[in-house]
């Protein structure tokens, strides 16, 4: 059809943009997919010591480390009205959760979603879910929203 002069085609042109940061990849995966594809954000701070939310069973009754990103944080008031949380934190294996009683929360209340956070518990059973009592909190990546 061109040479017949029909259409005339003009070349399309490009536009040169640049690439992603690695943070915003992994929030655009997120946020598309509703997971990562290619890398967790907790990988790049994890030690041969720290355990993977898939092996929360096998140290039940145990004290241990994670590194977890936090998906949610929900305060509740005691009896006593103190401020407590319950944290639904995850790596690249799957979820946990993380009670914070009021004495640990009123020390780490300045966590946020989405924070990279070294955790260091002690695994619990309530019911049939696994849980992390949580002693100490490192905030190793703070959201910056």
């Amino acid at each position: 059809m061109k040479d017949a002069g029909m259409i005339e085609l003009s070349k399309p042109s490009l536009i040169k943009a640049n690439n992603y940061t690695i943070e915003e990849k992994l929030s655009n995966q997120l946020d598309i997919f509703g997971f990562y594809l290619n890398n967790h954000p907790t990988n790049k701070y994890k030690t041969e010591k720290d355990i993977d939310t898939k092996k929360i069973p096998k140290y039940y009754d145990k004290n241990i480390s994670l590194v977890l990103i936090i998906d949610n944080i929900k305060e509740i008031i005691t009896k006593k009205n103190d401020i407590m949380a319950f944290v639904t934190a995850s790596d690249e294996f799957g979820k946990t959760s993380l009670t914070l009683f009021p004495r640990t929360y009123h020390q780490y209340n300045n966590i946020k979603k989405k924070d990279i956070i070294k955790v260091y518990g002690h695994i619990e059973k309530r019911y049939d879910q696994y849980q992390v009592i949580v002693n100490n909190i490192k905030i190793l990546e703070s959201n910056k929203n």
